[in-house]
């Protein structure tokens, strides 16, 4: 066998071996594309939507299927909220949802994944609750009408301002009537906010009686009041 000495110029060299590295980057490309080429389903189920076409190109992140869980008895409601109900609701929070293909039936819900970007069309932030059908028959694209109860927040009774009487801070004091004798009755209050004009108290004060809003400030423990 004759061995052929082929002289090159530095700059032949330095040519072929970038086409050779060019090259071998092409071919690690192309390998990692074919591993991550195929779509597989992460549970057993069924394609509803196909919004790729095959041989169509998808940009990063881009959805090409969409995939409905069989034999999985938990379903995801997404709702948009504002900026001011999303820092307050946490991940537990317990829901209610109806739907209008079962009108009068509630379904209990918790809020499962909380958004932390707003939707760029809406302005919204995306909330994600998890609902059990029991023996209701769900089917992707209900239309939810939702309830959340934040774990952060508590009820609170609305007063007009003229109702308490001898604020201090915080406290201060209300007279509600018992409807059996018409008699006022003197009632401490824990004041939380003032809410458009009106006064949020923290007692249940519904359940005590009726809240005398107007001459409050003339009375005394066990005033007759005349409705």
């Amino acid at each position: 066998m004759r061995h052929v000495k082929i002289d090159i110029t530095l700059e032949q060299l330095e040519n072929t071996t970038s086409a050779y590295e060019a090259a071998l980057e092409t071919k690690n490309i192309a390998e990692f594309n074919l591993r991550y080429s195929q779509i597989v389903a992460p549970a057993n189920g069924k394609i509803i939507s196909k919004l790729a076409e095959e041989s169509e190109l998808a940009g990063p992140g881009m959805p090409v299927l969409i995939f409905s869980e069989q034999g999985n008895d938990e379903w995801i409601v997404k709702t948009g909220v504002s900026d001011k109900d999303i820092v307050s609701l946490k991940n537990g929070d317990k829901a209610s949802i109806t739907f209008d293909a079962y009108e009068g039936r509630e379904f209990e819900a918790k809020v499962t994944q909380l958004s932390e970007l707003a939707d760029q069309t809406s302005g919204t932030f995306e909330v994600e609750l998890e609902v059990k059908p029991g023996d209701a028959k769900f089917i992707n694209g209900l239309v939810a009408n939702i309830k959340i109860s934040s774990l952060g927040t508590r009820m609170v009774t609305l007063v007009p301002p003229d109702a308490v009487t001898e604020a201090d801070g915080n406290k201060g004091f209300v007279y509600v009537v018992d409807d059996k004798d018409s008699t006022a009755k003197k009632v401490p209050i824990t004041i939380s906010h003032i809410q458009n004009n009106e006064i949020a108290i923290v007692e249940p004060l519904n359940k005590m009686g009726k809240v005398v809003t107007k001459g409050a400030a003339y009375l005394e423990e066990g005033t007759k009041v005349n409705e």
